[in-house]
């Protein structure tokens, strides 16, 4: 039965209010651990910290590259992540088994047929192809832009990213937490006039669209790195 009064629709926002971003920085300044992904960049993270990162242009529905950023490769928020578990067979190792194939026809100097000796290569190559990992990204994600390279620890990149996005390729960051060497943890003094106590971790579009099996969708180690860190933290306290 229709009501004579249909209530009437409200328009609201989404958009967290200042209220909220404010309790979200308080909450990591005093030692809390976020985890923030795709718009919480713009939603939360350059509102409360915009020296440190801003959002860029949206990005296209697709399927980039990824790698650890150079020289955070044993950041200890990366541990297992991406790690190929798979041998590849180097080329030393194939010529020994050459020779071992040529010992066992008797003679030891019998020609090794072209497309055998191709065998090992082409094996080597495929193992490099799987060691590859994508990243899956939304439509109308937005890139991200790194201001303070100092205060702010690159995680991962990828080249398909930046070729996109002005040269900023960045596909994970963190701030605050243990530094970047992977020893210790990070105080004040590490995000500069920043009292910064916890940490934030963040990603380039949603985490749960990741899903390459790289040592059993080995992606998920990024955030169970992260929980890791901060319940250890917490029990130190």
């Amino acid at each position: 039965m229709c009501s004579k009064n249909p209530p009437q629709h409200s328009s609201c926002c989404h958009k967290f209010s200042d209220a909220a971003v404010k309790a979200l920085k308080d909450y990591v300044e005093r030692g809390g651990y976020l985890f923030t992904e795709d718009w919480g960049l713009p939603d939360v993270l350059e509102r409360a910290w915009p020296r440190l990162v801003k959002a860029g242009t949206y990005l296209p529905q697709c399927e980039v590259d990824v790698s650890p950023a150079r020289g955070n490769s044993t950041h200890p928020f990366l541990r297992g992540v991406f790690v190929e578990q798979q041998k590849i067979i180097k080329e030393e190792d194939a010529q020994k088994l050459r020779e071992k194939e040529k010992e066992k026809e008797g003679s030891g100097t019998t020609p090794v047929p072209a497309k055998e000796e191709e065998q090992p290569k082409k094996k080597v190559e495929e193992q490099l192809k799987k060691a590859q990992n994508k990243w899956k990204v939304d439509d109308e994600s937005p890139h991200i832009i790194i201001l303070d390279k100092t205060n702010v620890t690159v995680l991962l990149v990828s080249k398909d990213v930046s070729d996109r996005a002005q040269g900023n390729g960045t596909v994970a960051f963190t701030f605050g937490g243990p530094r970047s060497s992977g020893g210790g943890e990070a105080g004040p003094a590490d995000v500069g006039a920043l009292p910064v106590r916890g940490c934030v971790l963040h990603i380039l579009s949603h985490f749960g669209r990741q899903q390459q099996k790289v040592d059993e969708f080995a992606t998920q180690n990024l955030l169970l790195n992260f929980l890791l860190e901060s319940h250890s933290r917490r029990a130190k306290k």
